[in-house]
């Protein structure tokens, strides 16, 4: 009897070779390049990790935003101004 037969080794092979890549490769962490904030530059990269800190989070009955729409040639058009008066806070952090 064969001590691997064909799907035993796909199986090693599948799981072994990334397995063994995670433990030898450097741990080390990826900055992504400074993109030039244009859309149709090359800056397609996909970041592994995200962080954001949230100081105030809550619910509105209203759109507190409702200065904010988007013109004919798609550009965002904001008065920069925020409406809180409809909403209740439900999480509040100073750090």
């Amino acid at each position: 009897m064969k001590l691997f037969n064909q799907h035993s080794l796909q199986l090693l092979l599948g799981f072994g070779c990334p397995l063994a890549a995670a433990f030898f490769l450097p741990n080390s962490p990826m900055n992504a390049e400074v993109c030039s904030g244009s859309v149709t530059s090359s800056c397609y990269i996909t970041p592994t990790k995200y962080v954001i800190k949230v100081y105030e989070m809550g619910l509105c009955t209203a759109d507190p935003l409702s200065g904010t729409y988007i013109d004919a040639a798609d550009n965002v058009v904001t008065d920069s101004s925020i409406d809180e008066s409809s909403c209740t806070p439900t999480l509040t952090s100073k750090s």
